[in-house]
């Protein structure tokens, strides 16, 4: 390392004017101003030789010279360039020129810091990832919210639904001509019954239940706008429970029937009629089954099974999707149960109603007979069409085909015409494929004896069964 020559001093601090840095002094501060040579000029002419001493290279600390590298003060320029104009070093600079004051690096360490902060959050939040999606987060988005949704996405659906269904919606009142004998000989008059039904021509044809209209009845009908009209019947059909009745009224509203295969267990189910004399009422659940079957005489089409409250009244009434699009006819409660409601789909009523008015009535193969699903041990009853059951005639239609061919309460029907059955589903099919006048021939069991019993199919539009 080169060595510097004795006669280059050095000057520390102390060899200037005590003068105080915080005073604010203007003379200390125009000092500063005055170039290096003519400041050691001036303090080599007020000070003595004996009172100023020069601080050599030599006397330096082995750590002063490593902290520059190793190298002379004087030689290296990033020390120079950290010299006052004084000559002196800057006492917040270090010997690389960066500041020393231990605040500034305090500052400087939090400003980084900040930026690796701002770097991580920028590159978190404002790329773009691919968007998460959890069942479990509690602000999922609004479906009614979107406003892609229809012109009514932000008003209640289930009133919209009303709004247009109701004015067609009808009350039938009917009141029945004929008297009972009670068991003490005296007579008394059945009581109006009331039943609902819906507009399916706009020139007055209105469908509704065969269970609540007899042929002698007196039939009044009373729309939404509270006008009442005397109805007469068209037709009837016992197999689908359906009825067509006519009122002389022209540009009455109707709706739409949806197509009754695509509807599916979860999907909405609004049902409209007039329950116990509260007309127009509207109550609101979702489908629970298709496809079921009743272990009573009626209802022998594959039935919409719904949670929406039925009672007295609702029969006969539209059962619609969310769309107010008819899906079914609304026939028959399960009684001791609660909101297990039944009703004809849309696709079996309409072609009916077509039917009915066209001809007044539909041949039906008609048996005669009442039948129950049960299990190999007889210990519950069942409505799933897969599972293997027998099928046990609960009843018979007196004076019906199968009581006047031989068959009795009881029997077990195990064939017909060769074909093994397990369920009243199967049993119905194949009847029905037959015409009014076929001969059947039905294997029963009867007491663990296989009888074979031919019947002769009867028309159900013409027997006209007490059931």
């Amino acid at each position: 390392m080169p060595e510097v020559p004795d006669n280059v001093p050095i000057y520390i601090s102390s060899d200037f004017a005590d003068a105080d840095a915080d005073s604010g002094d203007d003379s200390a501060a125009s000092s500063s101003t005055v170039k290096a040579p003519s400041s050691r000029e001036s303090l080599l002419e007020d000070r003595s030789a004996s009172t100023w001493q020069p601080y050599l290279p030599t006397q330096a600390p082995e750590g002063r010279a490593e902290a520059i590298g190793g190298r002379g003060l004087v030689e290296n320029a990033t020390a120079a360039e950290s010299l006052s104009p004084t000559g002196i070093a800057s006492p917040n600079l270090s010997a690389f020129g960066l500041p020393s004051n231990r605040n500034t690096l305090i500052l400087l360490a939090l400003a980084a810091a900040n930026l690796f902060a701002f770097g991580v959050w920028a590159g978190f939040y404002l790329i773009p990832h691919e968007p998460i999606n959890s069942s479990l987060k509690p602000n999922l988005p609004n479906f009614f919210a979107d406003p892609s949704m229809s012109e009514h996405s932000a008003v209640n659906l289930i009133a919209v639904v009303a709004a247009k269904a109701n004015p067609s919606v009808v009350t039938i009142d009917i009141k029945f001509a004929q008297a009972l004998l009670s068991e003490n000989g005296s007579s008394r008059v059945i009581p109006p019954a009331e039943a609902s039904g819906l507009i399916v021509r706009s020139d007055g044809y209105i469908l509704t239940n065969s269970h609540v209209i007899h042929r002698d009845s007196d039939i009044k009908v009373t729309l939404n706008d509270k006008r009442v009209f005397a109805a007469r019947l068209v037709g009837r059909d016992d197999f689908s429970d359906l009825a067509v009745v006519k009122i002389d009224a022209t540009a009455l509203p109707v709706l739409k029937f949806a197509d009754s295969k695509t509807v599916k267990p979860g999907d909405w189910a609004i049902a409209i009629g007039s329950p116990l004399g509260f007309d127009h009422t509207l109550t609101v659940g979702v489908i629970s089954a298709i496809n079921r079957s009743l272990s009573d005489f009626k209802n022998r089409v594959g039935l919409i099974q719904h949670d929406a409250a039925l009672n007295l009244g609702n029969s006969g009434g539209p059962l619609l999707n969310i769309n107010g699009e008819v899906i079914g006819i609304n026939t028959a409660v399960r009684s001791q149960a609660v909101c297990i409601g039944f009703a004809t789909p849309s696709d079996v009523a309409a072609e009916v109603a077509r039917r009915l008015i066209s001809d007044g009535q539909i041949p039906r193969a008609y048996l005669g007979v009442y039948m129950e699903d049960i299990d190999p041990e007889r210990t519950r009853s069942l409505t799933l069409p897969s599972h293997p059951v027998a099928v046990k005639i609960s009843r018979l239609a007196s004076g019906g085909p199968a009581e006047k061919a031989g068959m009795k309460a009881g029997d077990i029907i195990s064939k017909i015409n060769g074909i093994a059955v397990k369920s009243k589903r199967e049993v119905r099919e194949l009847t029905q494929a037959s015409k009014p006048g076929d001969r059947v021939n039905i294997v029963v069991q009867r007491q663990s004896q296989s009888l074979p019993i031919t019947v002769v199919i009867g028309d159900l539009s013409k027997e006209s069964p007490e059931f």
